[in-house]
């Protein structure tokens, strides 16, 4: 404690977390990261206002590489970090500190998958239900609409953001077929 500030995290060696408990710590942190993330990237990055002073930069990429995950304004990196921060401080000292380093590695690792500009088939992610893929993703970039969730695509689907990409890729499928 340094200030009066306590970390909310625990360090103790003796309570790391067993296998059970370390996975809910990290699948929950990846669906509440994903729900903050949503909202912050749908209301506050892509708001007609900011967008082109701020959300723009990471948007010049239209073809995803993974790079291009950092190329972005300094508010839009503070904006795009403070999810992940987000979910794991709702869990606060029920979450041990190698669980937030591994649940950030997971995010790290995820963000440069989304953003590889390929659907990699062996990918972790691709077990999860609802999760999104670099295919989904794509479309937010190159079309610049919808798909604003993370990880899944839960939000996109309750809120219909995602309904252009199912219909671009329905159109795709029906031209393929003739």
């Amino acid at each position: 404690m340094a200030n009066g500030y306590q970390i909310p995290f625990s360090f103790d060696a003796d309570k790391i977390p067993n296998s059970f408990r370390f996975a809910v710590n990290i699948i929950f942190c990846m669906y509440c990261e994903d729900m903050f993330y949503y909202w912050t990237h749908r209301i506050l990055m892509h708001w007609g206002p900011t967008y082109p002073y701020i959300h723009k930069t990471h948007h010049s990429y239209k073809e995803t590489i993974g790079l291009a995950t950092e190329y972005t304004h300094p508010i839009d990196y503070v904006l795009n970090a403070l999810p992940t921060a987000l979910s794991c401080a709702v869990l606060g000292q029920r979450m041990h500190f190698t669980s937030l380093l591994s649940f950030t590695f997971l995010r790290v690792w995820e963000t440069f998958d989304f953003h590889s500009g390929f659907e990699i088939p062996w990918s972790p992610y691709r077990i999860l239900p609802f999760a999104s893929s670099a295919e989904y993703h794509d479309f937010h970039h190159s079309h610049n609409v919808g798909n604003y969730a993370s990880m899944f695509s839960i939000w996109d689907t309750v809120y219909g953001t995602n309904k252009d990409f199912y219909a671009y890729y329905a159109k795709l499928n029906d031209k393929k077929e003739d």
